[in-house]
């Protein structure tokens, strides 16, 4: 119960020293002349640019990586397609030996029965 009243204290601090903070900007805004008022607002729109160019800078790298992750599943995918044909193209190769090969054993006796018919 102890940490939880520090914890409340401490937020309890932390909100008056914020709360004063706030009163000290407003009286220097209050007290501060038109250029100084100007030379805040210019800071602030240009701070504030800076935020939504790197909102767009996410938006726009977090949409380049998603299209490279669909990219990349692509490429697996085709990669396997490949692998499978390459595959089946292998035991092709195979089965046409074993035909070429049956076929140069029964050449003798092909010619073997054309001699006698």
């Amino acid at each position: 119960m102890n940490r939880w009243d520090d914890s409340v204290q401490k937020a309890a601090d932390l909100a008056k020293s914020k709360e004063a903070r706030v009163t000290e900007l407003e009286a220097i805004l209050g007290s501060s002349s038109k250029s100084e008022e100007e030379t805040i607002e210019s800071e602030f729109e240009g701070l504030f640019r800076q935020k939504i160019e790197a909102e767009v800078q996410y938006l726009a790298l977090s949409k380049t990586a998603q299209n490279l992750g669909s990219a990349t599943v692509d490429q697996l995918t085709l990669l396997e397609e490949q692998k499978t044909l390459a595959s089946e193209q292998a035991k092709m190769v195979h089965m046409l030996g074993d035909a070429e090969a049956k076929a140069v054993a029964l050449k003798p006796q092909n010619q073997e029965v054309g001699k006698l018919l």
